[in-house]
């Protein structure tokens, strides 16, 4: 990734990836670099930090643009590592303690 200028995770939408968790994307905004994806369900998340297509004619106007340097990063390094952080594994099981131990009490994602 330290080498790449921008990265797409290029899926079909078909109903083994309506499935899916996209945690690379993940890897992909703690990069902080340009990068491009399907968008569905679960890709939704991700939309302040990754820029999101749907069909063909999308995906490829956002990569004409990135060839182009008109397309970057949505959000600044620091905002994409805090996301990528406040997402490890670590940062969840907190947040499933901490309602378990509220008795139902959500605590905010």
């Amino acid at each position: 990734m330290d080498k790449a200028d921008a990265l797409i995770m290029p899926f079909t939408v078909n109903e083994l990836v309506l499935g899916v968790d996209p945690v690379k994307l993940y890897e992909y905004v703690y990069s902080g670099k340009p990068a491009i994806a399907v968008r569905y369900p679960e890709s939704e998340r991700f939309g302040d930090y990754v820029h999101l297509y749907r069909g063909m004619d999308e995906y490829l106007s956002l990569v004409d643009r990135l060839i182009r340097g008109e397309l970057g990063a949505k959000k600044n390094q620091c905002d994409c590592v805090a996301f990528a952080r406040s997402n490890t594994w670590e940062e969840r099981v907190k947040k499933i303690v901490l309602n378990i131990e509220g008795a139902g009490e959500r605590v905010p994602e």
